[in-house]
């Protein structure tokens, strides 16, 4: 009978040995079946972005052909300048962008605020309705960064926590830039930040800050080929708040 006992609790232990062995083994396999596939799906999402950046190069460099001064350039910014666009953009804040283009710079906005947060202004018709598709919830519509105050953005005015601006400063008369900055301005919360990116070193995008009662503080610079991105953030001083 105590053999018989032995014999028995000693084929249990074997058996569940084997159990454990082989349970051990198929979770292994898993594991690394679910590593490869999260590997492939990583190069997937990496492919699809490459691919999709590749398009909206195309895009932007076809409307810079058709309209060189309004575009500024032959190339959206990339998703490192993009990124540092948007670092002042806290969680949930209200979001103006103007000249969305291709909507590199839509998309890290997305990432920190939501959709019915999101609110852009672009000239060019042909870039509306993709940024319809790709931002569903976000107000993105075609108009004229001078007169923010007679669109359909009227009401909200004064209401945004922050304006990102990827327009061409530099390439408009001097009148249209004061019309801009202006129009940008008047959208903001009292302590709103206007955020402008610029491929000019040598000074900040608006050189002329301080005639609009602004501060200007260097956020960063990126991708010194072809071109090398700086971007700035503006805020009124708090005299002219006052």
């Amino acid at each position: 009978m105590v053999l018989k006992t032995i014999a028995l609790l000693i084929t249990l232990n074997l058996a569940s040995s084997y159990v454990y062995s082989a349970l051990r083994d198929e979770v292994q396999e898993k594991k690394a079946i679910l590593a490869v596939s999260k590997t492939n799906e990583k190069q997937v999402d990496q492919d699809e972005e490459s691919s999709l950046q590749r398009k909206n190069c195309c895009q932007f460099f076809v409307s810079f052909l058709m309209h060189p001064l309004r575009m500024g350039s032959v190339a959206p910014i990339s998703p490192n300048s993009a990124r540092l666009m948007v670092v002042p953009v806290k969680t949930g804040d209200k979001v103006l962008e103007l000249g969305c283009g291709t909507g590199v710079v839509t998309k890290e906005i997305a990432k920190k605020t939501t959709n019915d947060q999101i609110f852009g202004v672009e000239l060019g018709q042909e870039f509306i309705k993709p940024l319809q598709s790709l931002f569903p919830g976000s107000t993105i519509q075609q108009g004229d960064a001078k007169i923010l105050g007679k669109s359909l953005l009227a009401e909200h005015a004064g209401t945004f926590d922050v304006v990102v601006s990827t327009l061409p400063l530099r390439c408009m008369s001097s009148q249209d830039y004061d019309k801009v900055i202006k129009s940008a301005l008047s959208m903001l919360k009292e302590n709103g930040k206007l955020i402008q990116i610029t491929s000019y070193l040598m000074a900040p995008a608006i050189a002329d800050h301080s005639k609009y009662g602004l501060i200007a503080e260097l956020i960063g610079r990126a991708d010194y080929f072809p071109n090398p991105w700086v971007v700035w953030s503006f805020q009124r001083t708090k005299a002219h708040r006052e």
